[in-house]
Parts: structure tokens; sequence; C-alpha cells
């Protein structure tokens, strides 16, 4: 439960919902908090809340400040667990015995977790022989505390399944899940099949109710006070804002004082009983809303999760759902990490997206699904799934309409798949697809449906624990229809193979290329096998509307193993990662000089030195931890591999688009008025500095996406004089000639109106001194505002400037050194002495209308069945699409065309009017939907490589690129310096020839 995407605040169900007869009663007191609204009141309240867009960038203001931590440890030595859930497992010859048996993983952080969602404890302890069979590494439970029972509910799921996630104390046992005997016994009968126990836990909150928490616990120094939120009832209303998010109230529920060590010391004196009935790990509801150890908040730090971490489980991760662009998804993922003895993480709540916009559309192109946005942590620091019980269970039903057989398809993926710990959702009985969310076919404490142990669905995690470790390669098979997982190391066919998810027809494999040793390969849900001779399938077919999972089941030797994300690079640098299993005394070089011991997993930036041409070699060295069958224990391991630093690809785009082909922009100053209406009258054509062209964003190569208000960036001026760099920048919206059926895109088009987008400018000063590496990429992981762009190639930067399309949030200015941008902004709206942020003085406005006096694009929309299709603004493609003057159409660019400008000071960006006259300075603009870049000037392919696919981070219906990863690298527009300008080029439009002044798109 928790919040938040796309800038939409995500209210979950069982927290909502969950108040129905706590919120019509009258509470007493507390901390002068306004009066509990109805249920009524509450429900319109919570529409308007989903509605809102609250994605605003946390960088100052009342931002929280991450500061070094230190001088606070657990507060009572006294303590100290009793018992060491993994030298109780692992260490135990007995459980060793039976993990073995059914071949399950030995890390936690490696398996598949069983969501055994609402069944009770003596469920799970009934059905632990199949869950083991089934292949599951661990079985995760619902939250054990105490709660709120409505004894007129029952026990059906519907307006009744939420109260698990509102605790009333800190005690095991509830109507749900049973005793705390029914614990032990069941934990006990876990480790007697060789399976671990993660106990759902919420440490964030209690009910809403005040009457139903248990006395001890009705202290209201326990709780937040819910004065100083914006909310109703002191409620979280901004989902950027750290200290709404951790010190508010999630949707009246009362927030945990995780600032006061007692409720730390209670909660973790409940997590470590939890551990000596035999628990083996933890998964925390709502973690982002607890404030990390490093927040400040009202001049406070929180001892709480160093505290409550400290239990003695094994593996711990936080319910931390990606998105808000004040979140430190890397830190909190470490932080679970090394509070563990075996491992820990966070949720990859993006991911999931991702798989079930490709099931739902029968879509498994690998450019969507290959992709998992880590946040920054590493890949065995996530815990993946096709849906969650929130994604299932909540009144937006996000999961609720896929079919047993798309989520068969997306757990192929997922559950085959390297990275993380998948869980796999257990729906009630009957529930869900074309049937009801809860046909109360079952209740409460009973087990769900089959599918968890469906014979493709087991065979995946079989699969799974065999290949642990196994490197890992994704290709499709014939089409985008059929994802093949390929995971294998260079060692024998034992513990190689390939799991197939093929949601079209029958496909032959025959003369596919694979990284599998050669050798024959049984598949075990279908039958038949798969044979491979020189890295070709020789034969071997992928049944059609099925999940085909061929492997040999052996014992791997031990290895070691390097892998490079490319072994041709053009950017900043290239990821390595450095692979071993059964191997110890690990060490690593590369050519470049660096050098150091390593982990299985542990991932190196390569290629930083590199001039192009050059290369350089990564090694890895390690000996034998134990015998295997070519490998003797003490045998000396080695492997390496190769990159090569290239050229960026050329990207030749159709004659309309251009670069400096007018020249380098002007020395003037420019005069504006900030905010609307502002005027372009000293702006004119010889500023030019980047052309586009209308109609080339990306929802237009969707079959179903013309609904949606165009991002589409037409031209890019610039200027400059002592003070300030000037940019103007024109945005297009042609609707009324290509589609006006649909009217929103008509009557809500102009973005400063009516929405509230970033603009991202990176800028290049031309000094090394304070160039930004990492691509871009944040210091702490992840990307800038959760944006998924970064800067490779051609395109170096000292600075980016942030503004939303109507000015509201901004202007921010980041700066970095060579691991990065700082996430913190070097300027911003207002002055922030916690984050050594400045005021900037940035001018910012925008109005209707463009200097461009004709609009210059291609026609059409509706995707590639009407003419649309990928790459079809390049040059090769010139005379395939249909360009045309859309002012000649009937467009009305005076009513539908807006422009945008900023007045940037020089001295906030570490440059000079003298540096800019003599060495110029770099532009590269992007325009996004909240997200990841939709449009770009000068214009990059990037913004083209996934736009037919459907999106994975809102609605599969939009385009993929609203949320894929994004790297520029054209060559940016240059203002300033003495690079001479380029003779203008003529464009056939309309099926007529035409000289076409590129510096304004005006036809002579």
């Amino acid at each position: 439960m928790q919040g938040s995407r796309e800038g939409k605040v995500r209210l979950s169900t069982h927290t909502f919902a969950g108040m129905a007869n706590a919120l019509t009663r009258k509470e007493p007191p507390h901390d002068d908090q306004p009066e509990l609204m109805t249920r009524a009141e509450r429900r319109r309240a919570a529409r308007k809340a989903r509605a809102a867009k609250t994605w605003k960038k946390v960088a100052a203001g009342t931002v929280a400040v991450a500061t070094l931590f230190g001088g606070m440890g657990v507060a009572s030595t006294a303590l100290a667990a009793d018992r060491d859930s993994y030298q109780d497992t692992i260490g135990n010859s007995s459980f060793e015995a039976a993990r073995n048996q059914y071949g399950l993983t030995k890390h936690m952080k490696n398996g598949a977790i069983l969501h055994a969602w609402m069944w009770s404890f003596k469920t799970i302890t009934q059905h632990m022989p199949e869950i083991a069979a089934a292949g599951y590494t661990s079985v995760q439970t619902e939250p054990m505390s105490k709660i709120k029972e409505v004894a007129a509910n029952g026990k059906k799921f519907t307006e009744n399944w939420y109260y698990v996630y509102q605790p009333a104390n800190t005690s095991i046992g509830n109507f749900v899940v049973g005793t705390e005997a029914d614990l032990k016994e069941m934990t006990a009968t876990a480790h007697k099949y060789g399976v671990r126990v993660i106990v759902d836990v919420v440490a964030n909150h209690f009910t809403s109710d005040w009457n139903a928490i248990d006395p001890d616990w009705q202290n209201k120094e326990y709780f937040h006070k819910r004065t100083g939120c914006d909310g109703p009832n002191g409620e979280i209303n901004d989902y950027s804002n750290r200290y709404k998010v951790t010190q508010c109230h999630l949707l009246g529920l009362w927030d945990l004082n995780t600032q006061n060590q007692a409720v730390a010391d209670r909660m973790q004196k409940f997590l470590k009983t939890a551990v000596a009935d035999g628990v083996d790990g933890f998964r925390y509801d709502a973690a982002k809303h607890v404030e990390l150890p490093t927040e400040v908040f009202d001049n406070k730090q929180s001892n709480y999760w160093n505290t409550i971490l400290k239990n003695g489980s094994q593996f711990q991760y936080g319910e931390v759902l990606q998105g808000d662009s004040g979140l430190d998804y890397k830190a909190y993922a470490n932080m679970f990490r090394d509070n563990s003895s075996d491992g820990g993480g966070n949720t990859a709540s993006n991911y999931g997206k991702t798989i079930r916009a490709a099931v739902g559309s029968n879509n498994l192109d690998v450019k969507m699904v290959k992709n998992i946005d880590t946040g920054g942590a590493s890949e065995d620091q996530l815990v993946t799934w096709v849906e969650s019980h929130d994604n299932y269970a909540n009144g937006d039903k996000e999961s609720t309409g896929l079919t047993d057989y798309q989520i068969m398809m997306g757990w192929a993926v997922v559950g085959s798949r390297r990275a993380g710990a998948p869980l796999y959702f257990n729906r009630p009985k009957g529930s869900g697809g074309t049937n009801p969310q809860f046909a109360e076919q079952s209740q409460l404490g009973d087990a769900g449906d089959d599918m968890w142990k469906n014979k493709s669905v087991a065979a995946v995690n079989h699969f799974r624990n065999a290949m642990d470790g196994k490197g890992e390669n994704l290709q499709n098979c014939g089409d985008k229809s059929c994802l093949m997982i390929e995971r294998s190391t260079s060692d024998g066919i034992q513990n190689d193979g390939v799991v197939i998810a093929n949601m079209g027809g029958d496909k032959s494999l025959s003369g596919m290329e694979t990284t599998l040793d050669d050798g024959t390969y049984p598949d075990e849900v279908n039958g038949g096998q798969l044979v491979v001779s020189n890295h070709k399938i020789v034969s071997g077919t992928a049944k059609g509307g099925a999940v085909s999972v061929f492997y040999v089941k052996g014992e791997s030797d031990p290895n070691v193993s390097v892998e490079a994300a490319s072994k041709e690079f053009s950017s900043d640098n290239v990821k390595v990662t450095l692979r071993a299993q059964d191997a110890d005394n690990l060490k690593y070089t590369t050519t470049e000089g660096e050098s150091g011991s390593f982990t299985d997993g542990k991932v190196i930036s390569v290629g930083k030195t590199l001039s192009i041409g050059e290369t350089a070699t990564v090694k890895v060295t390690g000996t034998a931890a134990k015998d295997g069958k070519k490998v003797k224990k003490g045998q000396a391991l080695s492997a390496s591999v190769t990159v090569k630093k290239v050229e960026v690809p050329k990207q030749n785009l159709a004659a309309q688009y251009s670069t400096n082909k007018v020249g380098m922009g002007v020395k003037k100053t420019i005069n504006f008025n900030a905010g609307k209406d502002a005027s372009i009258a000293d702006w004119d054509s010889s500023m030019l500095i980047a052309q586009g062209a209308a109609n080339d964003d990306p929802r237009v190569y969707r079959p179903n996406s013309m609904y949606e208000v165009p991002i589409d960036l037409y031209a890019l001026y610039g200027a400059y004089d002592d003070d300030n760099l000037y940019l103007m920048w024109e945005m297009t919206n042609v609707q009324d000639v290509v589609d006006t059926g649909d009217d929103y895109p008509l009557s809500q088009g102009h973005l400063w109106q009516t929405q509230n987008l970033p603009f991202h400018i990176a800028i290049d000063t031309k000094d090394d001194s304070t160039c930004i590496g990492n691509n871009g990429g944040l210091q702490t992981g992840g990307s800038l505002w959760a944006s998924n762009i970064t800067w490779g190639g051609e395109q170096k930067l000292n600075n980016v400037v942030t503004i939303s399309t109507n000015g509201s949030n901004g202007p921010w200015i980041y700066k970095g050194d060579e691991s990065g941008l700082n996430s913190k902004a070097a300027y911003g709206p207002a002055a922030n002495a916690a984050t050594n942020t400045k005021k900037s003085n940035i001018k910012f406005g925008y109005g209707n209308g463009i200097l461009s006096k004709d609009v210059i694009g291609i026609d059409g929309g509706w995707g590639e069945n009407n003419g649309r299709f990928i790459g079809d603004m390049k040059a090769e493609n010139q005379n395939k699409a249909k360009w045309v003057n859309f002012n000649e159409k009937g467009h009305n660019s005076a009513q539908m065309d807006d422009h945008y400008e900023i007045a940037i000071p020089l001295e906030e960006i570490g440059t000079t009017a003298d540096r800019i006259a003599s060495s110029g300075i770099g532009i590269e603009l992007a325009a996004t939907f909240g997200l990841s870049a939709m449009d770009s000037l000068p214009y990059d392919l990037a913004m083209n490589d996934n736009a037919d696919l459907p999106d994975t981070g809102s609605q599969v219906n939009n385009s993929f690129e609203k949320s894929d990863d994004d790297m520029f690298s054209v060559k940016m527009a240059n203002i300033g310096g003495e690079e001479p300008p380029v003779e203008t080029k003529s464009v056939k439009i309309d099926q007529s020839d035409y000289s076409v002044d590129l510096s304004n798109g005006v036809t002579t």
C-alpha cells in the first residue's frame, strides 16, 4: 500500500475503504485534528485525489535534507536476537537436506516467493509439501498483527480483506492468519520441507479507528501529529514531498511516530518474537512512508529502521513503489540489504507494469520487456512480480482483468529471469479475469485458486532454481508474440536452458542462434526437445499459446564469468557485471588500471579512458569452492571480456530536420515578461539553432493513442548577452488537420494552460572541469526525476535545467561531478540552506502563437496500418513519408501552436559571454509527458525507437516512449563559437517541389 506513479496519487483501497465504520464515528480530540469525514465524503475526496496531478520535484522549500547519519545505534543491546535465521536454516543440515531435495535456491533473494494471500497459517501448513514441490524457495504470509475485526463481515473478501493491513497493536495473531501457536507450527513445517517464511509487516501505521487500537498503544506520543499536513485530516497530498510522504497520515490511518524510540523498540520486540517463532524474513508494507535514517524532519532524525531491522532475519524487503520524484529508491534497497544477513531490497513495481502491458497486448518485444527499472539498486535487490495484491485487489483493479493465461505468460518471463526474487500472487478462488474481483468462492484464511501450482508455473520455478547464478539472454522467436529467456554458462549443458513464452502459434526454432551449450534439452511442460549444435538450434518447436521450459537438470561446475551490457559502446562508459558461482578468492582487473575483489553480481563501469577504436579488457579470477564434474576444489578459475569504444551511430534524418543550419544564434538581449503571454517580438529566424518537424510525436505511431495531447517540439532558437542565455522553442498541435474527431487534443491543446509537465534542458558549457559523468545519471542511481533520461554519445553536460510547462514547478538547475548528477538542485525557485540550494533568477514565459510562418511535418496518424511507421522521419524514408505544409491543409497555427522562452543567468550555469563567444554552449531540449522524453530538439531517434510499442508506465494504448529509457546521443545545438552555418536544402512536400528555408519553414 503506497502512493504514486506518473504524478498521480495511487490510493490503496485497503487503506481507503478500510475506514468503513471508523470514519463515521467521532474520535477524541487529538492534536487539534479536524473531524473525520463521513464515508461518502471520503469517497468523494479520494476520487478528487486520484484525478489530481501531483508530481512536483523535491529539491528545496519544504523538502527534507539528507544528512550524514551517525551516532545513533540500537537503543538496547539487551534486545540482541535470540535466533539467527540464516544459521538456523542454511547452517542446519536437516534443513539443507530438505532444500536440496526440492532443488530450492540457497539464497532467498534468488528464489521464487509464493504470496499465500489471505491464507491462514494452518492453510499454509497443510499445503507445505505442494509449495516445496512447486519450487518456491519462500512463502509469504499476511500481516500477523492483531487487527480490527468487523463481526458482521465474517470472512468474506469484499470490503473486509484490507483490515489485515490496519494493525491495532503489536501482538501476534488475528482472525485471518490464526494464532502465534499456528505460526510456530507453520514455520517448523516449512523448514522440514526446506522452505523459508516471509511475514508481511505493517510498521508505518495503525488502523484509522482510534477506539480499535489497543489501550496500551493509545498514546498520542506514539503517533505523528495531524497538524502541519495540507491534506484532510492530516493526510498526504503530495507524493513528491518527502516530509508529507513520511510524516503525514496515509489516508487517515494513524501514522506511527517513527522518531520515537519507544515505538521503535516495541516494533523491534514484535519482529524478534516472530523470528524466534521461526520467521526468516519480512516484507515491510508502505516502507517509503517511513523516513530513511539520513532524513531530517522537524530537526529530528529517525533511528526506527536502524532499530527494527536488527531482528535476526535473513531477508528483508520493502514495498517501495517507484515513481516519486523525491524518493531515494537505492538508499532503501541498500538499507534492507545491509540490515539482513543474506540479502534484501525493494519491490520493482515498474517492471510489473511492463509485464502486464506486454501480456495484455500480446506483445513480448524484447525492447519492451528486457529493461528492468532498478532505480540504481542491483538486480539481486529486487522483488519482481506480474501483479501484487494491491494491483489485484484495490478499487482501480489495475491487474484484476488479466486472465490466468496472461498471468502464466507473465510468470514465464518474470520467473525465469535472473533479476530479483519473483513473487507469485495467489488470487482468491474463481476470481479475476472475466469473473468478479471477489467471487467469494473462498473466504479469508483459505487457499486461493490453483494457478500457483500450475504445471507451467511450477516448471518455470524449477528452471529458475536450476539456473541460479547463470547468465541471461533474451531474444524474440519469429515475431514479437514469442519470447525466449536463455540462461547459461559455458560449462556444459548441466543447468543450462531456455524458457519460451509463446502467445502466438507454433514456431519452429531451427536455425536460431543461441547462447546454450551444445546438447539436447527436454521440455518439462510439453514434452519434446531442443537440439543445439555450434550454438545454433538444429531442431525444436515453441508450442503456440503455451510456455515451454527446455533445460537439463544437473550439477553445475564452479565458475566465474564476466558480462558486458554491450561489447561495443559509444557512450561515456559501459556497464560490466562480474559473476561467480561456488567460487571464492574472487578478484578482477581491467586494462584501464582498475582492480579489486568482488562478489557475484558486482557491476563496474568500463571505458571511461578510451578513445574511439580503443578496447579495454576485464578479467575475473577465483578458485573453485567445491568439487564439480570437471573442476576440483581449489582449482583456479578465470574469465574475461573485451569491450570497444566505437563512433556514435549517425542519425540521418529527413531534410526538414536540422541543427545549426542557419547559424549559431546571436548575441542579443531578449525582452519578455514572465508567465503567460510572453512576447516573442525580439526573436527572428537568424536565431534558429535546431529545426524539428510537426506531427512526429510518439502517439501517431500507435493505433489507438490519438486522443492524447501531443508533445510536439517544432523549432528551437538561441541567443545570449553578457548576463543571460536565452532560449525559445515552438510546439505544434496539428490535431485540427490530422484527427478532428478526437476533441481532447483540440480543446486541451495548450500545455501551459492545462498540464504541469517537465522540460529538461541539458547544457554543455564546454568546461571539462565541471563535466557530469555517468551519462548524466544520478550519483545515487537512477535518473533525474525518475525520467529514464541520460545523455551520451556526442553529448556532454555541465547543467540540467528543469521547469514545468506552466512554470509552477521550477526552475531547478542540477549540477554534478564525474560520478553523475546531484539529485539536490544547485538552484531552485527558493533558497534552501539544508540542501545548499540557492534561489534562481531564471525567467520563464509562454504563450499562444509561433514565429514560424509555415508548419511542415508528416501527415497522418493511427500507426503503421495508416501509413505511420517507425523511422519515417529518416532520410532513407523521406519519399515514403507524406510531408506536408499543415498550414496549407487548414491548420490554425495562430490558435493551436505555442511558444516557450527562458532566460538563464550565465552565472548560475557557470559560464560567461566571452566563453560562449569563443567556445560556444551546447543545448539539448527534451519535452516529456511526466517521465521519459517524448520529443527533443535537436531531434534524436531515441524519441522514436519504441514509439509503436504499448506503454508500460501508464496505459497500454499510449506509446512506450512515454516511459522508456532514452539516451540522447546526437550532437547538441550550439550557440556562439565559430562554426560556420550550413546551406539550406530542399525537401519534397505534399507531392510538390518546394524550396524550404529551414530557418523558419517559410516556403518561397
